[in-house]
C-alpha cells in the first residue's frame, strides 16, 4: 500500500519513500480542519495520545503528522523532499496550549534545506524526508494505517455473535442438576428487651441534665459575644422516651430576638423573633442509652427565660 499526499494539482507526494507523481489513483489531502482537545470528538477518525484526543472528520496528511509528532513527542517539524531543480517543503507543528495544529506546504526553486532554515530562524524538533538531511524518520504508513482502522458494526455484530454462542454452550457444559434445599426449620424471633427501670430513667434524666447546661452555658456565650446583632429570650426543653422505650431524648428550642430581619424571623413589635430547634448541638438532639430493663419514663417539658 503507498500513501500519497495531494501537494498541488497534479502533484502528488509519497512522504515514506520521497517519490513524486502527476497522477495517482488514490490520495488524501496535505490539510484538513482537525481537532485537538482533551475530550474525545464525536469525529469520523479519532485517536488518543496520552491526555490528548486528535480527531478529524476527512483524513489528512495533516491528522498523519500530528497524531506522529505526538507519538514521538515532538512539536514542530520539518520536512524537504527534492523535486527536480528545487524542494517540496513540509512544515507542522502541535500547540497543546493553544489546541490547535498547522501544516504548511510549499514549493522553492533556488533555497537548500540548509539555507531555508538558516534564513528562517526557525527550530524544529525534527527535520524528515532527504535521506542526506533528515535526523528523525517517520513511519508515517503505519500511523495513517493506526488512524484508518475502525470497527465496522458487521464486524461488532460478528463480535457479539460469538460472545453470545459461546456463553450459551459454555452454560449448557457447566450446567448443574438443582439443588435440593432441605425443609428450613422456623425459629422463633428473640423476645423484645424489656424497657427501662425508673432507676435507669432518672440516671439518663441527669445526663441530659449535664449535658443541656453545658450547651445552654455555650448558647448563652455565643450571644453575649454578638449583643449588638441578637439576644436569647428563651429556651423550652423537653424530654421523652423513645418509641421502643429504650432511650431517652431531650430537645431544646432556643428562642431568639433581633432588631434586625433574621431569615425565618417573625416580627413582634420592634422586634423580630424566630425559634432555633438546633440551638444544642447538630440536629438539635441529644440522646443517651443504658441496659434495658423494667419501665418507660413520660415525656415532660420545662421552659427557660433569660434576660
Amino acid at each position: 500500500m503507498d500513501l500519497f499526499v495531494k501537494f498541488e494539482e497534479n502533484l502528488f507526494l509519497n512522504p515514506v519513500s520521497g517519490e513524486i507523481k502527476t497522477q495517482v489513483r488514490s490520495s488524501i489531502p496535505l490539510t484538513t480542519a482537525i481537532s485537538v482537545r482533551k475530550m474525545k470528538p464525536s469525529l469520523k477518525y479519532t485517536k488518543k495520545i496520552g491526555d490528548i484526543w486528535l480527531g478529524a472528520n476527512k483524513m489528512s496528511f495533516l491528522l498523519v503528522l500530528a497524531y506522529t509528532l505526538l507519538k514521538n513527542q515532538k512539536n514542530k517539524a520539518v520536512g524537504f523532499y527534492k523535486h527536480g531543480d528545487r524542494y517540496l517543503y513540509i512544515e507542522a507543528s502541535v500547540d497543546l496550549d493553544r489546541r490547535t495544529s498547522i501544516v504548511t506546504g510549499f514549493t522553492s526553486p533556488n533555497e537548500t534545506p540548509e539555507v531555508f532554515i538558516t534564513v528562517s530562524g526557525k527550530v524544529y524538533d525534527a527535520v524528515f524526508g532527504e535521506t542526506e538531511i533528515r535526523n528523525a524518520v517517520f513511519d508515517f504508513l503505519k500511523a495513517y494505517r493506526e488512524l484508518s482502522r475502525r470497527i465496522s458494526p458487521f464486524q461488532i455484530g460478528a463480535v457479539l455473535l460469538c460472545i453470545a454462542v459461546s456463553g450459551y454452550l459454555f452454560s449448557i457444559v457447566l450446567e448443574k442438576p438443582p439443588k435440593i434445599e432441605p425443609p428450613k426449620v422456623l425459629q422463633k424471633s428473640p423476645p423484645p428487651p424489656p424497657p427501662l427501670t425508673t432507676a435507669e430513667s432518672n440516671k439518663l434524666l441527669l445526663i441530659l441534665k449535664n449535658s443541656f447546661i453545658e450547651f445552654y452555658g455555650e448558647a448563652q456565650e455565643n450571644v453575649r459575644n454578638r449583643s449588638n446583632e441578637k439576644w436569647l429570650k428563651n429556651v423550652t426543653v423537653s424530654t421523652a422516651p423513645a418509641a421502643d422505650n429504650q432511650s431517652i431524648s431531650l430537645n431544646a428550642n432556643f428562642t431568639y430576638c433581633s432588631f434586625y430581619p433574621f431569615e425565618g424571623a417573625r416580627k413582634e413589635g420592634k422586634t423580630y423573633v424566630w425559634t432555633s430547634p438546633q440551638g444544642l448541638a447538630s440536629g438539635g438532639r441529644i440522646s443517651a442509652n443504658m441496659p434495658p430493663k423494667s419501665h418507660p419514663r413520660s415525656a415532660s417539658s420545662t421552659s427557660l427565660t433569660t434576660t
